[in-house]
């Protein structure tokens, strides 16, 4: 069942467990608590996706990641969430050992990505979870992701449980991904936030 409707109603809906497609700061999304593993296995069968992939987490605060990952990336993540959260960076971290059992469906190997969006229908949304919402792009595994609501997959949009829009376009443009470590950083995928931008911050 679509609603198209007040933004409360969605937020009501991935609070309980549903699903949801709405807009952010790069792309659509499709989202869900990201603690809840029975809602994630339903998202990743709306997209096709295979199950055990990592998918991407759109927080409320920088202080919800915070309280998921060691310590010792505190330093480097809070530089990085003040120059560019809100706002099209995703940070792959390590996660404290309640977080992995917690969020296993989302970081099935440990390490989860996260980014508060800069987009506040976003951020609305996983506040009204626990803190932490799937963010994948919105369309079917091999399909193109799409950045207003004229690119929505009908086909999609039939299997969530609430629909979100806005007019206009977002960026189009995927966030950059990058993997913190204890030696460094890796870039997995270029995007919003140039390369440069971050090499600056980290140095």
């Amino acid at each position: 069942m679509i609603t198209s409707g007040p933004l409360g109603w969605a937020g009501g809906v991935v609070a309980t467990g549903g699903l949801a497609v709405f807009p952010t700061d790069t792309l659509y999304g499709i989202g869900c608590d990201a603690f809840d593993g029975p809602a994630v296995a339903r998202l990743l069968a709306a997209k096709e996706s295979p199950s055990g992939r990592p998918l991407p987490m759109l927080a409320a605060s920088v202080e919800d990641v915070l309280a998921l990952v060691p310590r010792t990336f505190h330093q480097r993540l809070g530089d990085l969430a003040r120059a560019f959260w809100p706002g099209g960076l995703t940070v792959v971290l390590p996660l404290e050992p309640a977080a992995r059992r917690a969020l296993v469906h989302c970081a099935p190997e440990g390490r989860g990505g996260f980014r508060v969006p800069g987009d506040p229908v976003a951020r609305y949304l996983a506040a009204r979870t626990r803190g932490l919402l799937v963010g994948s792009s919105a369309n079917r595994a091999g399909l193109e992701a799409p950045a207003s609501p004229e690119d929505l997959d009908p086909l999609l949009c039939a299997r969530v449980d609430c629909l979100v829009t806005r007019p206009g376009r977002c960026l189009g443009l995927a966030s950059t991904v990058l993997s913190l470590d204890d030696k460094g950083f890796t870039l997995i995928r270029a995007g919003a936030v140039p390369q440069a931008a971050v090499e600056k911050v980290l140095g």
